[in-house]
């Protein structure tokens, strides 16, 4: 795969702490699996080094000077100029302005800017004193040449010499005819047969990514951003990166292409990770690796149809591919509690044997079951005080020596990660932990009032009867 990438506003912006370095760091993840960066970028080269001074250490192509120049690895591979006589023409042109005496000249050739013409150059760039004056020169450029060259306008770039220093400037920049992002991508694919991205943010990016199936990032101008479909919009070169990755990782271990597949995106605000689905068939998380690793185990162990299947997962690029599990979320009085009492019990019995050290979270373990149930009161006790902590510590201590069978459990398991179909309760989102499984038959029936509510106590402690009596009593108290 081939990334073509904007640079200011997409990969480096100067205003968001820390997003450059994210957004180099996810290049060489990118790179490091074979893949190839490419930036295009209205600067030159020259410029593009003060920055970036290893920039060759990230990039495999700069296309630069809005199209009209192109490098691989540093050397040339194609370079569109306007010749001296056309230079002179345009300049002349300039001149006859009202504003010319706020102009001042700079002419690209061998990565640098000269303010004299001399021999062919990349881009004619005519700098103004603000971007007013800037927009009123290009509309008369364009009407005077736009059929010959590319024209773009800059706002707000780097101050030039002959203006009060501090004062932000703008420019006109005219390029070749045959120049142009879009026609610059054009030339070098020819010679690459891989599946090609593009993300930006500027009207100059427009063309571009038009044509090779763009990405528009989320602080493009609201106008240019509303022709993209929600999941073609990203926050940060990063995060597209990533998702990529992900994606050619799914392709390759189960055959699926979701790279030509309209993605849904899922959010409920309780969490970091990113979730989509594709076409009602595979629902992918994004998340942290000890997640990815942790809910790998658990589903690689449980495999009852209420979970979901796992297709594949990387705990490296921090994703799960699962089937989409179709139904609605559950909702008071769906379904009868008693019928939602026998399911749950089905469900919990079929949870697998996991001998491990500890007890508890995967990601926070325990050294006991007792400890772990410890740890739960403790922090239930901060969030609902008026619980008699007298009588939960009362259950506490008739369990807390119990070595229960240790078993590799949902942990999450309530009625907020339960969707129905066809009266089925299948289960998402696990938090994976070991112990008890009776644990997580009471968290279910307590998590949710109607499936608790008119249940005698005595019709839920009948359940699972090759349990002491009193140690469920201690576990459903606490």
């Amino acid at each position: 795969m081939v990334l073509f990438s904007d640079f200011d506003g997409t990969l480096y912006r100067s205003d968001i702490e820390g997003d450059f370095e994210h957004n180099l760091e996810a290049i060489r993840r990118w790179r490091e699996r074979g893949n190839r960066f490419a930036l295009v970028t209205g600067r030159s080269p020259s410029g593009l080094e003060k920055i970036l001074p290893n920039c060759w250490d990230y990039f495999d192509y700069l296309i630069g000077d809005n199209g009209a120049i192109c490098l691989e690895a540093g050397k040339m591979k194609f370079e569109m100029t306007i010749a001296e006589e056309e230079q002179r023409e345009i300049t002349d042109f300039a001149l006859t302005l009202p504003e010319s005496d706020k102009f001042e000249f700079a002419y690209d050739r061998n990565f640098r800017g000269f303010p004299d013409i001399d021999g062919p150059t990349t881009k004619i760039r005519i700098w103004a004193v603000n971007n007013e004056i800037m927009e009123s020169t290009l509309d008369r450029i364009k009407e005077r040449f736009g059929d010959k060259y590319v024209i773009l306008g800059a706002h707000n770039i780097r101050p030039i010499s002959k203006f009060v220093k501090g004062e932000h400037c703008a420019a006109v920049n005219i390029m070749s005819g045959d120049a142009g992002k879009e026609r610059a991508l054009d030339r070098l694919i020819r010679d690459i047969n891989e599946q090609v991205f593009a993300v930006g943010d500027g009207g100059n990016d427009v063309e571009m990514l038009r044509q090779y199936d763009g990405y528009a990032m989320s602080n493009m101008r609201d106008e240019l951003r509303s022709a993209y479909r929600d999941d073609h919009v990203v926050g940060s070169v990063a995060d597209l990166i990533d998702r990529l990755l992900v994606l050619a990782d799914i392709k390759a271990r189960i055959g699926v292409d979701l790279t030509k597949e309209q993605l849904v995106f899922y959010t409920d605000g309780a969490t970091d990770s990113i979730v989509f689905s594709a076409n009602e068939r595979y629902l992918v998380k994004m998340t942290d690796t000890e997640t990815v690793r942790t809910q790998g185990d658990f589903l690689r162990h449980n495999t009852n149809e209420a979970f979901q299947a796992l297709l594949c997962s990387d705990a490296e690029l921090r994703y799960e591919c699962f089937d989409f599990i179709e139904g609605e979320h559950y909702k008071d009085g769906v379904l009868d509690s008693r019928e939602a009492i026998a399911q749950i019990a089905d469900i919990v019995s079929s949870y697998a044997e996991y001998a491990h050290d500890g007890y508890g979270f995967l990601e926070h373990e325990k050294p006991s079951w007792g400890e772990f149930l410890l740890d739960e009161i403790e922090y239930a006790a901060l969030r609902i005080p008026e619980i008699s902590q007298e009588r939960v510590m009362a259950a506490w201590y008739q369990v807390k020596d119990v070595v229960p069978a240790q078993k590799i459990m949902h942990g999450d398991f309530g009625a907020h990660n339960f969707l129905l179909k066809d009266g089925k309760i299948r289960v998402i989102d696990p938090m994976p932990m070991v112990g008890d499984a009776l644990y997580d038959f009471y968290f279910a029936i307590l998590s949710n009032a109607k499936i608790f509510k008119g249940n005698e106590t005595e019709y839920l402690l009948a359940y699972f009867p090759e349990y002491d009596l009193n140690y469920k009593r201690a576990l459903f108290t606490i």
